[in-house]
């Protein structure tokens, strides 16, 4: 019983997602509904096969300002976080910053970023750092925020140092709420991105690469590349989780 009920889990899933495409295929040959607007698994596929080495070119490019973009949002992030709980009087003069960041759509930014600073890679890498900014930043202040008051009060009476502190006891302390949070900035940032790849700017990446193909109607090869961009991000995501076991398990074992 409990075998089966392991391999349900197991393969529940993958079960789950081939039949929702082979049921998908299969209305789609039956003529159930409108082909030309909703392609099928196969026609998707075939056109990414198709255009694949234009696709390799334009996600190439969407990663590297991605890896750029999440690497400025992150250590901003931390930097702000740090700030703040070490310095509280320069909270109420950076958080309202933090939180308008998020109020404001990427819409309404992004046009603002290309007036600053002209059609080129910056203001896309710039969107995708603001994007991923708020949940680090959040989550490492309020990971540092709840740090055991015990054991704050252990370290104070051995004489340890604010570096030491924060080195050996509050930065580890804080590691799961930071890594949550930059799992989400890993999703929200190829997202930033391909928005700003739309928006305009270098005529490269996939979020261009969309637009014409939508420019052409060529849905297939839309619905292609939303698949790509979604595959691609949950694996960032997938790295960021190994990331944060292997992270976590050392920490656990320095505390033994």
């Amino acid at each position: 019983m409990k075998k089966s009920i392991n391999i349900a889990k197991s393969w529940g899933p993958g079960l789950f997602w081939i039949g929702l495409l082979a049921f998908w295929e299969v209305t789609a040959g039956l003529n159930l509904y409108p082909t030309a607007l909703l392609p099928p698994p196969g026609k998707i596929f075939s056109a990414l096969v198709k255009d694949w080495p234009l696709i390799q070119k334009h996600l190439i490019f969407t990663l590297w300002l991605t890896w750029q973009g999440l690497l400025l949002g992150i250590g901003s992030g931390l930097v702000t976080a740090f700030v703040v709980d070490k310095f509280p009087r320069f909270k109420p003069y950076i958080w309202p910053f933090l939180t308008i960041s998020q109020t404001l759509p990427p819409f309404l930014i992004y046009p603002l970023l290309l007036l600053l600073l002209g059609f080129g890679e910056t203001p896309r890498v710039l969107i995708a750092a603001l994007v991923c900014y708020f949940p680090v930043a959040v989550s490492f202040a309020q990971g540092l925020k709840q740090t055991d008051p015990d054991k704050m009060e252990l370290f104070r009476n051995m004489g340890a140092k604010t570096l030491v502190t924060y080195r050996f006891l509050r930065i580890p302390s804080a590691l799961p709420a930071l890594a949550g949070g930059i799992k989400v900035a890993a999703a929200y940032s190829v997202v930033g991105v391909v928005f700003g790849e739309m928006m305009g700017g270098p005529m490269e990446g996939m979020g261009y690469y969309m637009i014409r193909k939508i420019d052409t109607f060529q849905p297939a090869a839309v619905y292609g590349a939303v698949v790509l961009i979604s595959l691609v991000t949950l694996m960032i995501i997938k790295f960021f989780e190994i990331w944060e076991q292997k992270l976590l398990s050392k920490r656990n074992r320095s505390e033994e």
